[in-house]
């Protein structure tokens, strides 16, 4: 039932937040951060993914240099 459901909440600062009570321009930047957020995250994944595969490629460069 509803009353079981919990209230979404955000914090800002020290601060908490029920969504619902926040204006609609208040919860569209929240969105907006979540996205942000969210991107970010996708964003460090992939550069720690390029950063591996560039380790490895000079790993194999070294080989290949180092085998004459």
């Amino acid at each position: 039932t509803m009353s079981e459901e919990e209230k979404a909440t955000i914090t800002v600062g020290e601060n908490t937040y029920d969504f619902d009570d926040i204006s609609q321009t208040g919860q569209i930047l929240v969105r907006h951060i979540t996205s942000i957020r969210k991107d970010l995250e996708a964003v460090e994944y992939r550069v720690m993914v390029l950063k591996a595969a560039e380790i490895k490629l000079t790993e194999q460069l070294n080989a290949v240099l180092t085998e004459s």
